[in-house]
């Protein structure tokens, strides 16, 4: 009987966002919003395809890409320190 079907999340995505850029991530639910900011934020490892904030990998150079974002949780808090 039916056993768990594997979702596939972000199937070709390309996204390229000019540096300097305020970027909103609009979608219906389920369209792959929260993982691709979980992806590009490192708290999310990707299992297929490459993704890069600022020419930095994300897997690879995680403290740099840290670095050098930020992004808000629908709240108040951030992420990351000042």
């Amino acid at each position: 009987m039916g056993g768990k079907r594997e979702a596939v999340a972000l199937q070709s995505l390309n996204l390229s966002v000019p540096r300097g850029s305020v970027f909103g991530l609009l979608g219906p639910n389920g369209a792959g919003k929260t993982t691709t900011v979980r992806i590009l934020s490192t708290l999310l490892t990707p299992t297929a395809g490459r993704a890069s904030v600022l020419g930095l990998d994300v897997m690879k150079q995680t403290a740099q890409v840290r670095e050098n974002i930020g992004f808000v949780l629908g709240g108040d808090q951030g992420l990351y320190g000042p």
